[in-house]
């Protein structure tokens, strides 16, 4: 009896009883673990419920005349920025629900962040991918994008999904990677199918930095184009800067040392593995034939930001005898487009054609285009009425341009 007594009850003890029902005031907290449980059901609603906008932003010389925002579809202004530093970079960033938005960069003098005072620029990208760079413009850029997201049950089935990205019918994944130099703004870059709108683009880096970027391509003739503003490259005067493109994971391209270009032209043939990479062409400072190519012909480039009615837009390019040599059509909205050829010595004239009359610039948006040849920008068109023509020597890139808004 005297060993029970002391095992129910401490040594010290005048009031053996009370003591003896503390014990059970520790069970009490074991109905508590059932508490936690409760901030599980919230937890499912967090993943895809959002998306995350980045802006990331670098000034030109005259950083108090920036500004821009983001508004919603029914015009409510998410967030917005500016005036800020001169040359100086800044990363904004806001979460987005499911809808439709409008983004609108801003210049108090009309004359852009690039390039006739300073080297600015910006990126928009949404959960990390980009969908829009922009720099050269006058009062205004304008992008449109939807925001698409899952509810919170959804991400369960994709877990079983990853096998699809092997499935080579589909798809070719295409890799980009690059390590920046010194001057890692001067670079830019963008893959497009042949002759169509960028798939992927990038630039505005920051110096010796490491970046990659992928995509899944599916059949089709692809070229990829690398940019240096100032036409050095990204190796080796100015730091040993380097970049590779891998496609199914074997690399099919690495360089570094070009001048202002190098481009590479690639086939994807994804319902086959064999004869997959089709004829790469690398136009840069180490191709021998680069210097005679240049003599027997001009580099014309076109780039196009379409409207909100692209639909009403077509170009041709006629020779000294009217005859068309490149023409293009059937575009999408508020997209940008690039066209590049090498073209003989001799006269020429650019046609671009709006069948509703009102050019790219005003109630239906904010496009442009721009006649480039030789690195050399000669022309660029907003406002004109059914046609803007130009006509130039391509030798010497001397234009001499009128627009009419009559079509005839």
């Amino acid at each position: 009896k005297a060993a029970k007594y002391l095992e129910t009850n401490s040594c010290g003890g005048g009031g053996g009883n009370p003591p003896s029902p503390t014990p059970p005031s520790p069970t009490p907290p074991s109905p508590t673990p059932p508490s936690p449980t409760r901030p599980s059901p919230t937890q499912p609603t967090p993943p895809g419920s959002k998306k995350k906008f980045e802006l990331a932003l670098s000034t030109d010389n005259h950083g108090e005349e920036t500004t821009w925002w983001l508004k919603d579809s029914n015009g409510r202004k998410v967030i917005s920025g500016g005036p800020y530093g001169d040359n100086a970079h800044y990363l904004e960033e806001a979460m987005l629900s499911t809808g439709s938005y409008t983004f609108k960069m801003m210049d108090a003098y009309s004359d852009g962040i690039c390039c006739d005072y300073g080297r600015g620029s910006f990126e928009i990208r949404l959960d990390g991918e980009n969908l829009y760079t922009g720099a050269s413009f006058h009062d205004e850029d304008i992008f449109e994008f939807d925001v698409t997201t899952r509810s919170g049950p959804s991400p369960a089935p994709p877990s079983p999904s990853p096998p699809t990205p092997n499935n080579p019918p589909d798809c070719e994944q295409f890799k980009f990677e690059i390590k920046t130099d010194n001057w890692g703004d001067e670079t830019s870059w963008f893959l497009q199918e042949r002759n169509d709108g960028p798939i992927k683009s990038g630039g505005n880096y920051a110096s010796n930095t490491q970046y990659t970027d992928t995509a899944c391509l599916p059949s089709g003739e692809y070229k990829f184009t690398i940019k240096d503003t100032q036409g050095d490259g990204i190796c080796c005067s100015y730091g040993n800067g380097s970049y590779e493109l891998f496609l199914s994971g074997v690399s099919i391209h690495k360089g570094g040392e070009y001048r202002r270009r190098e481009k590479t032209y690639f086939n994807v043939a994804a319902s086959s593995t064999a004869g997959r990479f089709g004829t790469m062409s690398f136009e840069g400072v180490e191709q021998p034939n680069q210097a005679v190519k240049e003599m027997d012909c001009s580099q014309f480039e076109l780039e196009i930001k379409t409207d909100h009615r692209s639909d009403g837009i077509s170009w041709q390019l006629e020779d000294h005898r009217h005859k068309d040599i490149l023409s293009g059509e059937s575009f999408r909205d508020n997209k940008i487009y690039y066209f590049e050829e090498c073209i003989p010595f001799g006269n020429y004239t650019f046609i671009m054609h709006d069948r509703y009359g009102d050019g790219f610039y005003g109630y239906y948006g904010y496009g442009y285009y721009k006649l480039i040849l030789n690195d050399k920008e000669i022309h660029t068109g907003k406002q004109f009425g059914f046609k803007d023509i130009v006509s130039f020597d391509s030798r010497t890139g001397e234009i001499d341009h009128h627009t009419t808004g009559i079509d005839h």
